[in-house]
């Protein structure tokens, strides 16, 4: 059974490579497929080792203090130790992360910030994933404030422009390169 499947979808794979040629396709003209990122992203985690030789210094925290004010004003910071290693998606200037919380009227925001050229900043990796937030954030918001007699053309033109900003993030995933 299970060789007759394989034989079937040999040969209905030969007549569309067949049907494809016939139409006037040629392989060198065929499309250049380029990577797409992993079907399902993964989110920045904290991280509890291996830990840095030399913990943090002073300086350092008065940085991420400032890049977590500038992102999250009037809040307490909490800083994690220093870890070394990035994911691959931060690229290969990143060589140390933090696990940030920023504390701010009973709600907790959590970021991994990472060290890439010697300065403290959101990752690309994280980055990546506050912008799939803020959209999906914004969709739910006009699902819930639209109108109700809102013309199903309209609400689903908006859907589908909402669909397509998800797709074109989706696909600005950053991607790990190896040296």
């Amino acid at each position: 059974m299970l060789a007759s499947t394989l034989l079937l979808a040999f040969l209905l794979s030969a007549d569309v490579d067949e049907a494809s040629k016939d139409a006037g396709e040629q392989d060198a003209e065929r499309p250049v497929e380029t990577p797409r990122p992993p079907i399902e992203p993964r989110r920045p985690v904290r991280k509890d080792e291996p830990l840095r030789e030399v913990n943090i210094s002073d300086i350092e925290v008065r940085e991420i203090e400032t890049l977590m004010k500038d992102l999250y004003p009037a809040s307490i910071v909490y800083i994690s130790p220093v870890t070394t290693g990035c994911p691959c998606e931060d690229g290969s200037d990143c060589t140390d992360q933090v696990w940030s919380i920023a504390q701010k009227d009973n709600r907790s925001y959590e970021l991994s910030l990472s060290r890439i050229e010697d300065q403290w900043q959101v990752g690309p990796l994280q980055e990546w994933w506050l912008m799939r937030d803020r959209i999906v954030f914004e969709m739910n918001r006009w699902q819930r404030n639209r109108a109700k007699d809102q013309p199903w053309n309209e609400y689903y033109q908006t859907y589908l422009e909402f669909v397509e900003r998800m797709e074109d993030h989706r696909q600005a995933y950053p991607v790990c390169v190896r040296d």
